[in-house]
């Protein structure tokens, strides 16, 4: 951020538009080849060919420099087998945990060990001259042994890496999610000093004392200090009941239905069994400010926050007006939303923009937890906010 705060302000701020939604992208792409996992791959498998090199030595059958491709070849079939045997254990652990990844790797390790031995066992038969079992023979129980015995080796160290990642991934998501609380309430600071927003809140304030609306314009500075109050009180690294929440956003609502009065409808549907839903601290405010910036400047300006659940996921869509004559925007806004939901929730979560000729709607999707019930959360009803007399 610079210095000039009107500039700061305008960089927060976004049109509401096809070209926006179609630039923002908040998928998480996970990448084709695992780098760490194959590198560890090819390190244990380097491991066991060296074991089994020691151990042909030892019963007298040394390899020869012509055995090169044979040893080359079937080092890049155990390598192969072993990524394909992490691959299952990946699937199975992403969806079922780490007990799952388990089961599932000493299941792989068994099938690719039956699978891997005709292939190694064709290899030397024609490439080298070691003794090989015959068909007949190659199903032995020892030699089925043998055979497994590397890829239960290398699947135990997959399991650790998977367990070592996942924790890794996980400390940071929960540092991106913190960093990205924190400049959640500097941008929401910084807009609520911001001596544009300051100067028109307390311009109508002196506007309403000089119409003798006195009881309007103590009620406006009421709600500008509880604005502020709300705000400075939040932590931005933790949720918060959704109630809180759609408080801090009514009360500056509230505010800037005073300054516009009749031109701006505010409509606030949270139903009693969410209000102790949690989301993070802050989620909301950048979509309703910048509601606010692209509704007002017409007839018929009009703001809805409304949240619902169904099985366990919670939905929270914000909906505007919009006047089509505003200049294009950033995204700023709805990029910083984005990127904490997938921070804090990862691919639980989703923002959605459905844009339209008259109206913008943006519709968040993240999992559904209720706070204890020992901190119940201020009543917040489904209501039509009027503006000040």
């Amino acid at each position: 951020m610079g210095g000039n705060p009107e500039l700061d302000a305008a960089r927060l701020c976004f049109i509401f538009s096809a070209a926006d939604a179609e630039a923002l992208d908040v998928n998480i792409r996970r990448p084709i080849i695992d780098r760490g996992a194959l590198v560890l791959i090819v390190v244990m498998v380097a491991v066991v060919d060296i074991l089994i090199t020691i151990r042909a030595i030892g019963n007298g059958v040394p390899p020869k420099w012509w055995h090169l491709p044979a040893e080359t070849l079937a080092f890049a079939t155990l390598t192969a087998f072993t990524y394909l045997m992490y691959m299952v254990m990946e699937a199975a652990g992403r969806r079922y945990g780490l007990a799952a990844r388990i089961a599932v790797g000493i299941a792989a390790a068994f099938a690719a060990g039956l699978l891997h031995l005709p292939i190694i066992a064709l290899i030397f038969r024609h490439m080298t001259d070691y003794p090989v079992a015959s068909w007949a023979e190659l199903y032995d129980f020892s030699r089925i042994y043998t055979m497994v015995i590397p890829f239960l080796f290398t699947g135990a160290g997959l399991v650790a890496y998977s367990f070592y990642r996942d924790v890794m991934a996980r400390e940071r998501q929960l540092a991106e999610a913190q960093r990205l609380a924190q400049e959640a309430q500097l941008l929401a600071l910084r807009y609520q000093i911001n001596p544009h927003f300051l100067f028109n809140t307390l311009n109508a304030v002196s506007t309403l004392v000089l119409d003798r609306r006195n009881q309007a314009a103590e009620t406006m500075l009421l709600k500008l200090a509880a604005f502020f109050r709300l705000t400075l009180t939040l932590d931005p690294g933790k949720s918060i009941p959704l109630a809180r929440e759609i408080e801090l956003q009514r009360t500056y609502l509230a505010i800037e239905q005073t300054r516009f009065g009749d031109e701006l409808r505010v409509e606030i549907d949270l139903p009693h069994a969410l209000e102790a839903a949690l989301a993070p601290a802050l989620l909301l405010q950048p979509l309703v400010e910048n509601a606010v910036k692209h509704t007002l400047g017409g007839e018929g300006a009009y703001i809805r926050i409304a949240a619902h659940a169904e099985g366990g996921v919670l939905f929270l869509e914000v909906v505007n007006t919009i006047q089509r004559r505003q200049e294009p925007g950033t995204g700023t806004g709805l990029r910083n939303v984005a990127e904490r939901l997938a921070a804090e929730y990862g691919e639980e979560a989703a923002l959605d923009i459905d844009p339209g000729e008259d109206r913008f709607r943006v519709m968040l999707t993240l999992p559904l937890h209720l706070a204890s019930p020992s901190l119940p959360p201020k009543a917040t009803r489904s209501r039509l906010l009027p503006a000040m007399a």
